[in-house]
């Protein structure tokens, strides 16, 4: 009996013991004494994490268990902060106010070396970028400087795709490869011609929209913790993606949600999302999708659990919800209200010669009965 409470503690302190805390240290030269926030990313917002005392600079928190692996920002004075990524290791990181990432010198931490370095080559790529568009303005086309600074300027691409796919298969393990692979467009290959020996000019977009999703690990609930998936699920089911109509959206919604693990972070996200924007879209119609996903993610419960799949809202929250989509149904569009079901049942049940005329009717007035106490008209 002692032998086996002894391993029921020693088991206990292991899992208790598992995880260790790391150090967030920052180092920013030129900040007077302040108060300082740790924020975090889920999806485009900033939220708050953890608050510390900025002394001589430097600013220390510690990371605990319930901080998720993602893009971080540290909050300073007058609103200003910088991203940095936090993937369950210990960071350190100097540099100077007013100019973030460019003096950044990452003193301890893999995935933020591979992240700054990346950054700053996208960002020297951009500059560079635009000073030779500004040249070729001034230059005549036909001249042998044009040519010179034209191919840098179409060269400055494919050194920055290549930049990108050597991060990301030589650290494949890292957030930041996974991040960094998000952030690239699908390449569309060369697509077959129509009958006539023409491209197709549907078959582009088709395409894109089929394997738009190919460079985004959806089982990494870590993506969420990230403006650019954001950015993603925002363009694929807004209008630059999609036609803005319920049918549309709900056609490319449910398959969608139903991939995910309904226990994970990415289908908690991306059900809210969608739910959430049809809910504010000012569209006419756009009603429907919000109803038909809050009936099927969060009115309907798990055959396994027996609880709702929408895990995450507290049970009267549910409740309330859920009766109040009910009623929203009958008041979509196209669909027939409490007030003409209530009619038609009325004229069957006093007259017997219109359900004989009428048999398919009646059947309806059988099947769509509804309790008094639902009656709006």
């Amino acid at each position: 009996m002692i032998k086996m409470k002894f391993l029921l503690f020693a088991l206990t302190f292991i899992s208790l013991s598992s995880f260790e805390a790391q150090k967030l240290r920052f180092k920013v030269t030129g900040v007077k004494d302040t108060t300082v926030f740790l924020t975090r990313y889920y999806g485009k917002g900033l939220y708050y994490a953890d608050t510390a005392e900025m002394k001589n600079g430097v600013v220390e928190f510690t990371a605990n268990e319930d901080l998720k692996p993602g893009v971080l920002a540290l909050l300073l004075k007058d609103q200003k902060y910088f991203d940095f990524i936090y993937n369950k290791e210990e960071i350190s990181l100097e540099m100077e106010y007013n100019n973030f990432v460019p003096s950044m010198k990452v003193k301890k931490s893999v995935e933020n070396k591979l992240f700054m370095d990346y950054i700053n080559f996208i960002s020297n790529s951009r500059t560079r970028a635009t000073e030779l568009s500004d040249e070729l303005k001034k230059l005549t086309k036909d001249t042998p400087e044009y040519k010179v600074k034209e191919d840098e300027l179409n060269g400055i691409g494919k050194k920055v795709e290549d930049y990108q796919l050597n991060l990301i298969t030589t650290n494949p393990s890292t957030l930041v490869s996974k991040i960094v692979r998000m952030s690239m467009d699908v390449k569309i290959p060369e697509l077959p011609k129509d009958a006539n020996g023409k491209d197709d000019p549907n078959a582009r977009y088709y395409y894109f929209r089929a394997h738009y999703w190919d460079n985004i690990d959806l089982k990494d609930d870590r993506l969420v913790n990230s403006p650019i998936f954001f950015n993603k699920l925002e363009m694929f089911f807004g209008k630059t993606m999609l036609v803005q109509n319920p049918d549309t959206i709900l056609k490319f919604a449910f398959p969608f949600c139903d991939q995910f693990d309904k226990k994970s972070e990415m289908f908690k996200y991306c059900v809210d999302y969608i739910t959430n924007t049809s809910a504010k879209s000012n569209i006419m119609g756009m009603d429907k999708a919000y109803v038909l996903m809050v009936k099927k993610y969060y009115c309907t419960n798990d055959p396994i659990s027996g609880k709702s799949y929408a895990h995450w809202m507290k049970e009267e929250k549910l409740t309330e919800l859920c009766e109040e989509n009910k009623k929203k149904e009958f008041t979509l569009m196209g669909t027939l209200s409490f007030c003409f079901l209530h009619t038609i049942q009325l004229i069957f049940l006093l007259s017997s010669n219109v359900r004989k005329i009428y048999p398919k009717l009646g059947r309806l007035c059988n099947n769509t009965f509804l309790p008094s106490k639902h009656m709006l008209c």
